[in-house]
């Protein structure tokens, strides 16, 4: 069954090669929020990108949950900064 504007997250177990533990771990951490219906587990589209870097910090530095929980709140705030220090330097040329 498909849900409009939502992804079913078995789609995304194929596709990343993920468990339903690391899932389920990131929605207990409070990091992802899950819609179920119909006894499928969907994710809302706007949480996909977010999803996919957990799942590639997770895979490249192989991190336990509390490690997780620790480390990718940082790697989020150092994507902001890079992105807001861009901003800075293309105001500061034109």
């Amino acid at each position: 069954m498909e849900i409009e504007g939502y992804f079913s997250t078995s789609v995304i177990f194929e596709s990343h090669g993920v468990t339903t533990e690391l899932l389920s771990d990131f929605q207990h951490l409070g990091l992802l929020e899950f819609h179920a219906e119909y006894g499928t587990a969907y994710i809302h589209q706007s949480s996909v990108s977010t999803l996919e870097k957990m799942i590639r910090v997770q895979h490249e530095l192989t991190l336990n949950a509390d490690e997780f929980l620790l480390v990718f709140p940082l790697i989020l705030k150092i994507q902001e900064l890079q992105a807001e220090n861009q901003r800075l330097r293309i105001g500061l040329v034109s």
